[in-house]
């Protein structure tokens, strides 16, 4: 009984850590909350910060990514509106000439 006991614990086991893996594996990219859940029901509560160097060279890597593109985008539509407004005063500049 013992033994049948220890099998059916062990085979929960593996169930629970193979269906957490899958899940974060599916885990839609912009679903942080979904993620972080998950990692969180699988550490103790006293191992919820990391301290793996990887781990915090990936999270600075990817904020820092993420600061760029932003700030890409934002000085490719600053870009975009000095383009326009050079546009249009050139324009007024061809219309007064022609009269």
């Amino acid at each position: 009984m013992e033994t049948i006991h220890k099998f059916l614990t062990c085979t929960l086991f593996a169930l629970y850590a193979t269906l957490t893996a899958f899940a974060q594996a599916n885990a839609v990219p912009g679903d942080q909350a979904a993620q972080k859940s998950a990692t969180d029901a699988q550490l103790p509560a006293a191992q919820s910060g990391t301290s793996d160097p990887l781990v915090d060279r990936r999270n600075a890597n990817a904020q820092a990514n993420a600061e760029y593109r932003a700030s890409k985008g934002a000085s490719r539509e600053q870009l975009k509106a000095r383009e326009k407004s050079a546009r249009q005063d050139y324009r007024a500049k061809v219309r007064e000439a022609r009269i």
